[in-house]
């Protein structure tokens, strides 16, 4: 038998010792990510709820700008309306982008979808007052 052992200098023991405690080591490493995957997946839920409640009174003030135009009912207030309906239509591609990204993101993080993707997919057209006004505004200016 004594023909059979040879002896390991520290560094190849080291070496084996090591790769037999690699499973566990594995294991710990995995469970620690899991764990901080975890709070990070907390914190940026925390995070999109934020933005959601924030969109969501971006929105509520874009219904309101979008309802004030109702009030201007002369056509002689036309002209000086459609700056504010270009502002708006600008306001609501923003919005419509934001939408998208916020959506992207709650699949991105198995939340359920708001009402943001209703948002997205009716304001891909152009608002329709804005079209009218213009063709409005056109057919007035004209000689």
């Amino acid at each position: 038998m004594e023909g059979h052992f040879c002896a390991l200098d520290q560094r190849k023991e080291r070496a084996i010792w090591s790769l037999l405690h690699w499973p566990e080591t594995i294991a710990e490493a995995s469970a620690s990510s899991m764990v901080q995957l975890e709070i990070q997946k907390e914190k940026m839920m925390i995070i999109l709820e934020k933005e959601q409640g924030e969109f969501a009174l971006h929105l509520s003030q874009l219904d309101e700008i979008g309802d004030s135009f109702s009030s201007y009912g002369d056509v002689t207030q036309l002209e000086s309306v459609m700056g504010k309906m270009t502002d708006f239509d600008e306001a609501l591609l923003t919005a419509t982008a934001k939408a998208a990204e916020i959506n992207r993101r709650e699949c991105v993080q198995s939340s359920p979808l708001l009402y943001f993707r209703h948002f997205t997919s009716t304001s891909l057209n152009p608002p329709p007052f804005t079209c009218n006004s213009t063709q409005t505004l056109l057919f007035l200016i004209q000689p």
